[in-house]
């Protein structure tokens, strides 16, 4: 795994608290040869990082806004259990 993208999200996340923005920070805790993978998205849509591919990346995204917009409680979420299965 390429750690470039993980640090530059790490990098950022005390600059989003300084700003008092709300982010989501999405980690891989099983996925191939990706684990520890991360993406960060704010609340105007921005993202830093990456999980390993555009349609994931696109995937998580979409859910990390909506999880900003709901301001649910944190919680680990399996992909299967927010989309049906694609082959």
């Amino acid at each position: 795994m390429n750690d470039k993208p993980a640090e530059a999200v790490l990098k950022s996340i005390p600059q989003l608290l300084d700003a008092g923005t709300m982010a989501v920070l999405i980690t891989l805790l099983e996925y191939q040869d990706s684990v520890g993978a991360k993406l960060l998205v704010d609340e105007q849509g921005q993202s830093i990082g990456t999980l390993g591919g555009a349609a994931l990346d696109a995937f998580a995204r979409e859910h990390a806004s909506n999880f900003l917009k709901s301001r649910d409680y944190i919680r680990a979420v399996r992909g299967e259990d927010l989309a049906p299965q694609t082959e």
